[in-house]
């Protein structure tokens, strides 16, 4: 740990990610990794705890349920996956529960001084026994029952009929109703609620950077996750060191779900739906009748929320712009990735990214100090691409 400087160290840990898998000694038909996973559980996180507030009238603290959700697993960049069984053998689980728990601190301590309070909470502490850490860990368990859903879809009857009854169990013995509510609506074929989390678990399906050779396979899932995190760290960045205030959870929302009409129509290239005005504003039309169709499969009480997320997620306002902010990042670090590993193809997309932040977002603090030192560091790191 800590190769690189703090905080472009943090950066190095999520984009190594998308490389640890899950699942994978259960011989899944679709492959899945801590990237795709943290994506999901910060996803059904927000659901429950606007659910929790708005219907059942509790105080959940949204920002810091996010911020746990998202950051919960950095650990497994030290440690590797290890099967939940083994975790629980009661031979080894103290010191499992010992080599998480210094992982995460060891994850914790890469960032500066101004931000490690929040990411000692996030990461060390992310499902400990406060209100926001079970509904994290909750949100943990409905991911098991949603990932197993789809392999009992795809007739896969290894280990998946029992992983989806004891995440069931668990998860109906909550104390929190919504949670409750989450699974039965789930367990009816018929349900939108149903049809929009499987929406939210094939975004592990669509591929970016199509036409392209890639190194570093990625998809929306994995892109989703990573700008969250940045959205996430810049924010509070800008907040202790400048004063900014940010609206975080409406941030991460927006960010979460921007990308989400593309499970149903595709990642299609930036080139191609920007070719001319006229087929720039048919795509957006049709995007937008696919955010809106995806709008009416969630419960009413959540509609205000998803449709301030979905409809136009790069609005005007500080939150809509820093989405945009950390797409952009998020393309620039990706295609320096490649780079690195001789890729001539993204040196234009590098360049491009690398434009939009100096010209357009440069007066933003968050920007400035990535450019200044992040990137810097991540470009010189020998050993990012590894």
């Amino acid at each position: 740990m800590n190769k690189t400087p703090k905080n472009s160290e943090l950066f190095h840990i999520l984009y190594r990610l998308s490389i640890i898998p899950r699942w994978s000694d259960f011989s899944p038909k679709y492959e899945d990794s801590t990237a795709s996973h943290s994506y999901r559980v910060a996803v059904i996180s927000l659901l429950i705890a606007l659910t929790e507030n708005k219907k059942y009238n509790r105080n959940l603290d949204i920002e810091k349920i996010l911020g746990k959700a998202i950051f919960h697993d950095l650990n497994e960049v030290v440690t590797g996956p290890i099967k939940h069984s083994t975790k629980k053998n009661k031979i080894v689980q103290d010191h499992i529960r010992d080599l998480e728990k210094e992982a995460a601190v060891s994850i914790a301590e890469c960032v500066s001084e101004s931000l490690k309070e929040h990411f000692y909470t996030y990461i060390v502490e992310a499902e400990d026994n406060t209100p926001e850490g079970e509904i994290v860990d909750l949100a943990d368990t409905f991911d098991a029952l949603l990932f197993s859903a789809r392999e009992l879809q795809a007739l896969n009857y290894f280990h998946f009929p029992q992983a989806y009854e004891q995440s069931k169990r668990r998860l109906l013995k909550s104390e929190y109703q919504s949670v409750k509510d989450l699974v039965n609506e789930f367990e009816r074929p018929d349900s939108n609620y149903r049809k929009f989390l499987m929406t939210v678990l094939k975004m592990d399906q669509i591929k970016r950077w199509t036409g392209r050779f890639n190194t570093y396979a990625d998809n929306d899932a994995t892109h989703t996750f990573r700008a969250a995190a940045m959205g996430f760290f810049f924010a509070l960045y800008e907040k202790e060191k400048n004063g900014i205030e940010i609206n975080i959870p409406r941030l991460i929302g927006k960010i979460l779900l921007h990308d989400l009409p593309e499970a149903i129509s595709g990642d299609v290239n930036g080139p191609v739906k920007h070719q001319s005005e006229k087929i720039k504003k048919a795509f957006e039309e049709y995007e937008s009748s696919v955010a809106m169709e995806i709008i009416e499969w969630v419960p009413s009480y959540l509609r205000e929320y998803i449709d301030d997320y979905i409809i136009e997620p790069k609005d005007n306002t500080p939150e809509g712009i820093r989405v945009d902010i950390v797409d952009k990042t998020d393309a620039l670090i990706k295609s320096l990735l490649e780079m690195k590993r001789n890729s001539k193809e993204y040196e234009l997309a590098f360049k491009r990214q690398l434009g939009i932040l100096q010209t357009k977002y440069f007066d933003y603090p968050s920007v400035q100090f990535f450019l200044a030192t992040i990137l810097h560091d991540l470009y010189f790191a020998s050993d990012f691409e590894k």
